[in-house]
């Protein structure tokens, strides 16, 4: 089935600053068996179910972690992103809105830029299509 190993997480690349490597999440491993293949969503689009290290749960970023967010999804070249909580429950704001809200819009996370490219509104989810981009240090 599922694991997750605490001593497994994704370590980001340094960036001069102690402890600018960590994140906190960790891969998950799948177990290949009939059983977990009829339970991966988006397994035909992400085949995450075919690399040891396929799949990254995380919590929703702070405010004060989205940079580090958006580093590991680039750094770990993320194709799909699968939140699955609202931005607030309870009247408490569990994930800080990670991503430019309209359409065009970009935003800017360290030395990464994030362009909200298009938005399709179902019954109960939301799909988002970005574009992010590793803006290079001039000198």
């Amino acid at each position: 089935m599922f694991s997750t190993d605490n001593a497994s997480r994704p370590q980001l690349r340094m960036t001069g600053t102690e402890g600018a490597d960590y994140i906190n999440a960790s891969f998950v491993y799948v177990r290949h068996s009939n059983t977990v293949m009829v339970q991966l969503t988006f397994s035909h689009i992400m085949q995450g179910y075919k690399q040891q290290k396929g799949y990254i749960a995380t919590q929703g970023p702070l405010k004060n972690t989205v940079d580090d967010f958006w580093r590991m999804v680039w750094e770990f070249k993320c194709r799909v992103i699968v939140m699955l909580c609202p931005l607030t429950e309870e009247g408490r704001e569990s994930s800080y809105c990670y991503w430019p809200i309209k359409e065009g819009e970009s935003v800017s996370y360290g030395n990464l830029t994030v362009t909200l490219q298009s938005t399709v509104s179902y019954d109960v989810f939301q799909m988002r299509k970005f574009n992010v981009k590793e803006e290079k240090a001039s000198f």
